[in-house]
């Protein structure tokens, strides 16, 4: 189909999305069947391979083409702007019939377009519902099962809406970082030792950790895929917040058992999230770094200090002497280089950023 004019785009947006209408309960029948086929062939017709893809792949030297041109495909807009009223317009019924698929609509038409495109507004507020959808299912009463790239899926779609709905970003990844919390809550401590066979005190929750254990595919997407790179570009100070909270331990009492065994127990972190070997380009730090270096640094400071302080309480309660340590490192800064002074230890442990 060619079509060149701007009223032929017109009468067909105009005419596509009554006819989904129309369509929406055969579409809807044996749980979305036929509903889930459309959105499939949608993802693959109705979008281009990505240049900046292709031409990546191909400096790099892959071989197939054909792969690479299924990564980060852009949309054709001239297709989506019906799909998405559509969608939005049956937003409650498509989220139950095929959460993973229009959440990877909306992701897709979220990361491809700038702000204030037409229908972000709709899709971001698609993507919200569905990662809220699944968020609350998972951790509600009933706790449902959801297949990890559902789960996954629908935080990555709603992460992405951060430009376009930065308050309901923000009430959304405080409560998955379980960040909504009062310092004696009575819910929260009961729920932690439910779970628990000794008789151990539960400690406080860290400033900047989580209350309880957080998802471990909101903390995958996060940590490990990209997600929070919307986050970091329009709210830096939240993406730190969450990063924090995804990366430190919930309160737990002292396993008398284990605590020597794992430096992370000690340390009270959370698992490595595939951090071996633990290099520059694990996790979200390097992308902070670029997008926003002076969070960035922050993060990793306040990360680097909580640590250090958790490694000093241990070798305290071994009994162990204070020690102090320092070392000089330097920063480049525009137009030259700072120096700065990074001290640690045990009595006083501490990094401070250069100033």
């Amino acid at each position: 189909m060619c079509l060149n004019r701007t009223g032929q785009l017109s009468d067909f947006r105009r005419s596509t999305t009554p006819l989904l209408n129309r369509l929406w309960p055969s579409l809807a029948k044996d749980h979305g069947r036929l509903l889930k086929r459309l959105l499939g062939r949608f993802l693959h017709t109705a979008t281009y391979p990505n240049p900046a893809v292709l031409a990546l792949a191909k400096g790099f030297g892959f071989d197939s083409e054909i792969q690479a041109s299924a990564y980060w495909r852009l949309p054709l807009w001239i297709y989506w702007i019906p799909m998405l009223q559509f969608l939005h317009g049956h937003k409650d019924e498509a989220i139950r019939l095929c959460p993973p698929t229009v959440a990877e609509v909306c992701e897709t038409w979220l990361r491809a377009t700038p702000k204030n495109t037409v229908l972000r507004k709709e899709a971001a507020d698609l993507a919200l519902a569905i990662g809220e959808w699944v968020f609350s299912l998972r951790h509600g009463e009933e706790q449902c099962y959801f297949e990890e790239e559902i789960a996954r899926k629908a935080y990555r779609a709603a992460l992405q809406a951060a430009p376009d709905a930065p308050g309901h970003v923000e009430r959304f990844l405080r409560r998955a970082c379980c960040r909504e919390w009062k310092q004696d809550s009575s819910k929260i401590r009961t729920a932690v030792k439910s779970g628990l066979i000794t008789g151990a005190p539960i400690p406080q929750t860290w400033p900047d950790g989580p209350s309880d254990r957080v998802d471990d595919d909101l903390r995958a997407v996060c940590i490990r895929e990209g997600a929070l790179v919307p986050l970091i570009n329009s709210n830096p100070m939240l993406a730190q917040e969450a990063i924090l909270a995804l990366l430190i331990k919930p309160p737990h009492p002292e396993d008398p058992f284990h605590a020597d065994l794992f430096e992370g127990v000690r340390l009270e972190m959370a698992d490595d999230h595939g951090f071996f070997p633990p290099f520059y380009d694990k996790g979200p730090f390097m992308v902070f770094l670029s997008l926003n270096p002076e969070q960035g640094a922050d993060t990793i400071v306040t990360l680097v200090n909580f640590a250090t302080e958790r490694q000093a309480d241990h070798w305290r309660n071994e009994g162990y002497q204070s020690l102090n340590s320092r070392c000089r490192f330097q920063m480049a800064r525009e137009p030259g280089l700072a120096t700065g002074m990074c001290s640690a230890g045990i009595g006083e442990p501490r990094l401070h950023q250069a100033r």
